[in-house]
Order: structure tokens, then sequence, then C-alpha cells
């Protein structure tokens, strides 16, 4: 997962969580809740980013901790129905950057070495052309 409960908890409070993932009203956040719109916002970032990057991202990087947080705190709110413009705006932004991500019209900034180079595969190069005029056998009589 991009994102845990610490996180949600770090960015928004422990209030916010009480008020979207209480289901029972009892002062205690529902895990199971909390999780599942966790993994339902994974999902969704890997459904858009899938096609450009090979998953699973060898490191997370801070903008997609973002999105998750974002989807998952508008997939709670949508379920506890108290949704707001706020929370809608921020899911379609997120939404819009992943779709510009998987599209290859924006990068994700993923640093995966210890020296903070960024990883690279190894890449097949070929070459095609015409035959070559001058080869041994056609300059043996110069």
């Amino acid at each position: 997962m991009y994102a845990n409960r610490a996180d949600i908890e770090t960015l928004h409070g422990t209030d916010l969580l009480l008020v979207l993932a209480d289901r029972d009203n009892s002062g205690v956040v529902e895990m199971e809740a909390v999780t599942m719109a966790l993994s339902r916002a994974t999902a969704t970032i890997d459904a858009h980013i899938g096609k450009a990057y090979r998953l699973p991202l060898p490191a997370i990087p801070e903008i997609l901790r973002g999105f998750a947080i974002d989807l998952a705190i508008y997939f709670l709110a949508g379920q506890a129905d108290v949704a707001t413009d706020g929370q809608r705006e921020r899911y379609e932004d997120a939404i819009a950057t992943l779709k510009l991500i998987g599209a290859g019209k924006a990068a994700l900034p993923i640093d995966t070495d210890a020296d903070g180079a960024e990883e690279t595969s190894p890449a097949v190069i070929t070459t095609s052309g015409p035959a070559r005029i001058f080869t041994r056998q056609t300059l043996r009589d110069l």
C-alpha cells in the first residue's frame, strides 16, 4: 500500500478518522474500514500508473502517498456520507494527475539507489540499415 493509518493521522489528525471510520460511534476507529479504503486507493493508483511503470514500485514517491491518503479519505467519507467539496476536489485532482502519469505526460520522481541516482534497467540496442559498402572483402585489393 502507498499509505497507512499513521500517514492519515499525521496529515489530518485522529479526529478526522473518528468522523470517517467510527461506524458504531464507539469512539474507536474501525481499522478494517481504513484498510479497505487504503487498499482501494492503492488499486486505483495502480490501475492508472500500471502501464507507465512496472509494479510494484521499488520505492513509494511522496506524491503517491499523498494521493493514496486523499483517495482513501474520499472513499471513507463517501461511505460515511459526510464527503465535503474539498475532499471531492482533492480526489478529482489526484485522479487527473494519475491519468497524466499513466499517459506519460507526467513522471514520478522515483529514487531507488542509495546514492540518489535513478535506477535504470539495461536496454538492448539494435540497429538496422543498408548493407555495408566498405568491407574487408571489397577493400582487400586496394
